[in-house]
């Protein structure tokens, strides 16, 4: 665990570096600007990408780079919400929405 957490420092400290060099007052603006850029040669390698499952993989996973890379451990906020949602919907069966609502508005509310 401390060589992630000193991994993400390092990695923390060296955009931030790299957004002052460039002129970023927020470093955070330096890293939307960054993902938006990989984006381009990302989507090339998705359209590469044989059947659909590895492309789901695929997208899930550079999805979640993306939001730790934005966001860090604040990422697990959205991955619970998603994750309760879909989870609710299987459960569910489209029969309840009322209760989806009630659970993301209490996650927002405590969460």
């Amino acid at each position: 665990m401390t060589f992630t957490l000193h991994y993400h420092k390092i990695v923390d400290m060296s955009v931030d570096a790299l957004a002052a060099l460039v002129g970023f007052d927020d470093p955070l603006q330096f890293r939307y600007a960054l993902c938006l850029l990989a984006c381009y040669p990302l989507a090339t390698i998705h359209k590469l990408l044989p059947n659909a499952q590895i492309k789901y993989t695929y997208s899930l996973l550079v999805g979640l780079f993306y939001c730790f890379f934005c966001f860090g451990w604040d990422t697990l906020h959205f991955v619970a919400t998603s994750t309760g949602t879909y989870l609710l919907m299987i459960v569910n069966k489209g029969k309840y929405p009322w209760l989806i609502t009630i659970y993301n508005l209490a996650y927002l509310t405590w969460g």
